[in-house]
């Protein structure tokens, strides 16, 4: 049996990396693509939960160019970190038959 990351881990994760290489235009496409995820048809309500967490960060991070906004941003990347830390993570489960 394998493992698979969670969408909204490995978007979590994506964006983080944007941010801590200072990649503005790469922050703003993973940003822009974590907003435009869909979880219809999941059934784990965790992961929905997690992705609707995702696009409200993601959506505040891009909306974030008021003054002062840097130290705001700091607190979402901890928590996109933590969203995106596959110990903390619950794991799908996938294997053959």
């Amino acid at each position: 049996m394998r493992h698979l990351l969670t969408p909204s881990s490995l978007y979590a994760a994506a964006i983080v990396d944007a941010w801590s290489k200072g990649d503005a235009e790469r922050l703003n496409q993973e940003l822009t693509q974590a907003k435009a995820l869909r979880f219809e048809g999941v059934t784990d309500t965790g992961e929905c939960e997690r992705g609707e967490v995702l696009q409200a960060i993601a959506d505040a991070i891009q909306g974030a160019g008021r003054p002062g906004s840097q130290d705001r941003c700091s607190t979402y990347i901890s928590m996109l970190r933590h969203l995106a830390n596959p110990r903390d993570e619950q794991l799908i489960e996938f294997g053959h038959n």
